[in-house]
């Protein structure tokens, strides 16, 4: 949330408290229905903001330790190929295994799991000559778990991004239905409490224009 619904949501958090705790208030026919529905979008407004709030950082994080753990398996299967296709004159094989650090750090991420899959798939092929160099099944199940691990993380950022973009929609939609709910349902069904009931009413005025000065103090 921007500082502007930041304010607006406590002044709807006060509002709220304020007629949960005001029987006259929650007497009112057809105000414990609007005062639930209140409450359901503050608590979605929460939920929104406390998710708008998760950074990139974390998982291009994570994306990166996955995409190193990557390379060292790549280079161990692929190093592994080398050598197996030297010992035999393999020279299709020589070429498909020739993969160095560098390969990695030139390649776009989306291209990383893709130069292991095919280093994945030679080793399958050579599979009981590679148990030589300690290349078991066990290691070539953990090197494709890793390959599908960076497939599904190498677009987690950017995920995140257009979840926030989203987020940060879908909340402005929430403090206008707050906003429409109070001033055209609420504050109609409060309004004979201002003769029954003088001292409430201004403080929930006061509750009110909260949102309102405020807001206008943001917006000039």
């Amino acid at each position: 949330m921007n500082d502007r619904q930041t304010r607006k949501f406590e002044a709807f958090n006060t509002t709220a408290t304020l007629l949960e705790d005001t029987p006259a208030a929650t007497s009112v026919p057809g105000l414990p229905a609007r005062l639930n529905l209140l409450r359901s979008k503050l608590h979605d407004i929460n939920a929104l903001a406390c998710a708008q709030m998760e950074p990139t950082a974390a998982r291009t994080a994570r994306r990166d330790e996955v995409h190193a753990a990557l390379a060292t398996a790549t280079l161990h299967v692929a190093n592994a190929l080398a050598l197996h296709a030297a010992t035999h004159g393999l020279v299709e094989l020589a070429v498909i295994a020739r993969v160095s650090p560098s390969t990695f750090v030139r390649a776009r991420v989306s291209h990383r799991s893709l130069i292991a899959r095919r280093i994945l798939e030679a080793a399958q092929t050579e599979r009981v000559a590679l148990t030589e160099y300690g290349i078991s099944d066990a290691v070539l199940a953990a090197f494709e778990a890793l390959i599908e691990a960076a497939r599904e993380g190498r677009d987690e950022p950017r995920v995140v991004i257009a979840d926030r973009r989203a987020t940060t929609l879908r909340l402005a939609a929430l403090f206008r239905e707050v906003d429409a709910l109070l001033s055209e349902q609420i504050d109609r069904l409060l309004y004979p409490l201002h003769r029954t009931d003088p001292a409430f009413a201004a403080r929930y005025l006061a509750a009110r224009a909260v949102v309102a000065v405020r807001t206008a103090a943001r917006a000039a």
